[in-house]
């Protein structure tokens, strides 16, 4: 009869949980350096090569022993350095005996005056240290210990598949990694009752800088819960991170994200593949939080997809979404109500589905600011939704390359369109007047306006400047202006008709042609 060595594939790691590629286990009969042969089956019918070489991602293939025999095993890494020698081993050993043996208490578990309850699972692991995975057990506990371990310098926390309960806050610091095996695998999830934060900063009067979380998911329960609070969180990566209110995509719960740098700073936090849906609020940024960025994944299904509060203490700036999808049914794809600068979306597609809701919504911001920039973006709108929704903008906000049918229900005054070939300042669909100002920082510059195509379509309201105006009829007003228009006027000899020009003029203007120069002669207008 034979029983397996330890786990199918046994992977030997370090203190930080990283793996021994190449590493080899040397068999010997106990007590002795006499090789004794290990098994592929439990048939014990095809010996091992001895020693066992772990493959490049430091594993071994399952390793069957003779269970009337005992062993003496030497784990050695890559360069035959000696990782442990176990004397006296049998086969009827439990796991979590191999356990203590293969993963004693590491040096970052005693500094941080922990002691594991499960030696079996390697280190970082939140099992480790008590938790259950039946979504039912508390494991808040477990996964704030693993983080304390992390901490002290041991390996990152490791959730492993399964439904974890976290009915208490657990906090994080800077450098703090968090990995699942996947954002449907490993879940963290709320129970139904009082509101909750799941994951934040452990002091946020300090500045928190350089977390990871990847692959894992959030369940909310809760009209005020947060999926991850980074109120004075910096420089944090996430990954494949799902955050969603409601599993079954019903009801509408919490806040995905939280950004928040009312106490201290909450910047360059970047944002790869997330998957927030049915939260109150899907990612919310609150005074001061600037150059937050979102590339891929998805918002969707939330009151507002993406929030910006209308705090006035400081605003918020230079944040940007790039390939994101932003899809509300019931509210807004894109609401932002106070001053921001320099925010950008590009590539991005932003829905709204039924009456009531609406794709973007920006009704505040400071003119005096740089505008927010919405680039080669898809509004898609049906059952009665608002595609835009400017009224009482504020701010600027610059469009590039957007469809005509887009603008619908544009108004404001600080909005820029640029589409089909024509700048618009202001509601391109309303009557009005519109400035554009042309500046360079060079003394002297020249502006040229190119007509391209075969014709040029006239205008009744013309092109205005401040010293020049080129229009379809006489120019008007004190400054010095050139006017383009249909009145014909003759020169006649002698004293002319009423509407004839003098016979001699006040005076020339002289150009350059093709480096010929000519005088135009110009009269006094009757």
């Amino acid at each position: 009869m034979a029983t397996l060595f330890y786990a199918p594939r046994f992977t030997p790691v370090d203190a930080q949980g990283d793996p021994y590629p190449g590493a080899t286990l040397t068999f010997y009969a106990a007590g002795t350096t006499t090789p004794q042969p290990v098994y592929s089956t439990a048939a014990l019918g095809t010996p091992l090569t001895n020693p066992v070489v772990a493959n490049a991602a430091g594993s071994f293939e399952p390793i069957f022993l003779d269970q009337s025999a005992s062993y003496r095993v030497i784990l050695r890494d890559a360069s035959n350095v000696t990782l442990f020698d176990i004397d006296n081993i049998s086969s009827a050993l439990t796991a979590e005996e191999v356990g203590r043996t293969l993963y004693p208490r590491s040096t970052a578990e005693i500094s941080a005056n922990v002691t594991p309850t499960a030696y079996r699972y390697v280190y970082g692991d939140v099992r480790r240290y008590g938790a259950a995975v039946n979504g039912t057990t508390n494991d808040a506990t477990a996964l704030q210990t693993a983080i304390t371990v992390q901490a002290a310098g041991g390996a990152a926390v490791s959730l492993p598949s399964g439904r974890m309960r976290i009915a208490t806050t657990v906090t994080f610091g800077s450098n703090t990694t968090i990995r699942g095996q996947g954002n449907k695998s490993s879940l963290l999830v709320v129970p139904t009752g009082s509101a909750m934060t799941v994951l934040r900063a452990a002091n946020t009067a300090l500045f928190n800088d350089g977390a990871v979380f990847e692959d894992f998911g959030i369940l909310l329960a809760n009209t005020a819960d947060i999926g991850v609070d980074l109120t004075s969180v910096s420089r944090l990566s996430m990954r494949s991170v799902r955050i969603w209110g409601d599993e079954s995509q019903v009801a509408v719960r919490g806040t995905g994200v939280l950004f928040d740098a009312s106490v201290a700073s909450c910047y360059a936090n970047s944002f790869f593949d997330v998957d927030i849906r049915n939260c109150v609020k899907g990612v919310h940024f609150r005074e001061a939080a600037n150059a937050n960025f979102f590339y891929g994944g998805q918002i969707i299904n939330c009151t507002d997809n993406i929030y910006q509060e209308g705090v006035t203490a400081e605003r918020t700036d230079n944040c940007g979404f790039f390939g994101v999808r932003s899809e509300a049914t019931a509210g807004n794809a894109l609401n932002i109500t106070g001053d921001v600068w320099g925010w950008m979306f590009s590539g991005c597609r932003f829905e709204a589905y039924n009456s009531g809701s609406k794709a973007i919504r920006i009704t505040a911001g400071d003119p005096t600011l740089p505008p927010t920039v919405i680039a080669g973006c898809t509004v898609a709108v049906s059952g009665g939704a608002t595609d835009i929704d400017f009224s009482g903008l504020t701010g600027r906000v610059l469009y590039l390359g957007q469809d005509a049918s887009e603008y619908t229900a544009t108004t404001g005054t600080g909005a820029y369109h640029l589409g089909l070939g024509t700048l618009y300042v202001g509601n391109p669909l309303a009557a009005g007047d519109a400035t554009v100002t042309a500046e360079s920082s060079s003394t002297n510059a020249d502006l040229a306006l190119v007509p391209k195509g075969t014709g040029v379509v006239s205008s009744t309201t013309g092109f205005r400047g401040n010293s020049i105006t080129l229009a379809s009829a006489t120019p008007t007003g004190t400054g010095a202006q050139i006017g383009v228009g249909n009145t014909v006027r003759t020169t006649v000899g002698g004293a002319g008709g009423g509407s004839a020009l003098p016979a001699t003029p006040r005076g020339y203007l002289e150009i350059d042609i093709g480096g010929t120069k000519r005088q135009i002669p110009y009269f006094d207008v009757p």
